[in-house]
């Protein structure tokens, strides 16, 4: 494998971890909302209300 190629190769895999990462972070992000939306729901809070708080829409929060 010439320099070039193995210098590719490892921009190319640099670039699906870093992608990977940012949609697991991305990931994570949505379900600590959902988390703190589903507490909001319990303590007796109006899904209009809710949905401002974790930025949600109404619509991902009618299944809580």
């Amino acid at each position: 494998m010439s320099y070039d190629q193995d210098l590719k190769n490892k921009w190319d895999n640099y670039s699906a971890f870093a992608y990977a990462r940012e949609e697991g972070i991305q990931e994570g992000k949505r379900r600590k909302a959902i988390s703190i939306a589903r507490e909001l729901n319990r303590m007796g809070l109006p899904l209009h209300q809710i949905s401002t708080f974790p930025g949600l829409i109404i619509e991902q929060l009618a299944d809580l």
